[in-house]
């Protein structure tokens, strides 16, 4: 891949990650965790209309948290000497809530059932792990507030999604 002999490895994080675990649908970048040493260009989907030039792009790596072990990632793709790997959602989710964007609110959503979190309070400390000193104790129960209303829209729409299947099931959908 490169001229000094390194491997190339590509940790995806972000849309691409919920998209390759089907948690959403689409996305038009992959975010890595790690710097990118590959020039993206020189692959043939960059070629592809509609992609920018830097659609594989490290901008997941400044919201790398301490706590993300590469050797807990899924390997997605194993070529020479590139290796594109998987961050579990319980990281990604963290690096979302650490990015404080709100276009982030459907992904959490959607994400919320494929993280090992059981609670609002679990995910913060786990923030604070992931992101030492963790949040400013001013911020705490604002997000606090904000997981928990993550947790309650996803269990929602799990209900609904229920309901949904029970009444087609039933006949009546």
């Amino acid at each position: 891949m490169g001229e000094d002999g390194d491997d190339r490895i590509a940790v995806v994080v972000g849309g691409a990650l919920l998209a390759y675990d089907r948690i959403r649908n689409i996305t038009t970048d992959v975010d890595s965790a790690r710097p990118i040493r590959i020039a993206p260009q020189r692959f043939r989907v960059a070629d592809r209309p509609g992609l920018d030039e830097d659609w594989l792009n490290p901008r997941g790596f400044p919201h790398r948290p301490l706590t993300l072990d590469e050797n807990e990632c899924e390997v997605m793709l194993e070529r020479g000497r590139l290796k594109v790997s998987a961050a579990p959602v319980d990281q990604v989710f963290l690096m979302k809530l650490e990015s404080d964007r709100t276009r982030h609110q459907v992904d959490f959503v959607l994400a919320w059932p494929a993280t090992s979190f059981q609670s609002a309070e679990e995910v913060l400390d786990a923030f604070a792990a992931a992101y030492p000193p963790g949040l400013p104790e001013d911020e705490h129960e604002y997000y606090l507030r904000m997981v928990e209303e993550i947790i309650e829209e996803a269990e929602d729409l799990r209900d609904n999604s229920r309901a949904h299947e029970l009444g087609r099931a039933d006949g009546q959908i």
